[in-house]
């Protein structure tokens, strides 16, 4: 069995380590999760879109979007975790969005400023997230942003 140190040195960044995992997980599993953990922790300066899929899904999880994700032409420019990153930003800014949309109707008075700072954090880092993958997920992380900053009152 390969062990992680064997590596080429060139490969240090998140996305190059998480795109190998991506593509040897179908073969190698637990070799692929190494390599996934690896990236998580050692993967050295990191997009936001990349922390984004490293800290929110699993290898097996980020290979099953990748196959559901299909082919998109705005997509074609996007490296693999780029694309995971995509599917990510797309279904965290509707959930965040269907929560805005429930508190404008029912405010939520017993949520304490822990949970409300989480709630923020996890907004921020999908806006972050949509930002840095550029284009039309640009935009839509800045329409959120304006939505979720002016308290949902553009719904």
């Amino acid at each position: 069995m390969h062990r992680l140190r064997s590596l080429p040195r060139f490969i240090t960044s998140a996305g190059d380590l998480g795109t190998m995992a991506m593509l040897s997980c179908p073969v190698a599993k637990r070799h692929a999760t190494r390599i996934w953990e690896a990236a998580k922790r050692d993967g050295g300066i990191t997009c936001p879109y990349e922390r984004l899929v490293l800290d929110s899904v699993g290898v097996d999880e980020a290979v099953s979007r990748l196959k559901v994700a299909g082919i998109k032409a705005e997509w074609d420019r996007c490296t693999l975790i780029g694309v995971v990153a995509c599917t990510l930003v797309l279904e965290d800014t509707k959930a965040h969005l269907e929560s805005i949309s429930i508190e404008s109707v029912v405010p939520v008075s017993l949520e304490s400023a822990s949970e409300s700072d989480k709630e923020d954090d996890l907004r921020r880092i999908t806006v972050d997230g949509a930002r840095s993958l550029g284009g039309k997920m640009a935009e839509l992380g800045d329409v959120f942003e304006n939505v979720w900053l002016s308290g949902g009152g553009g719904l």
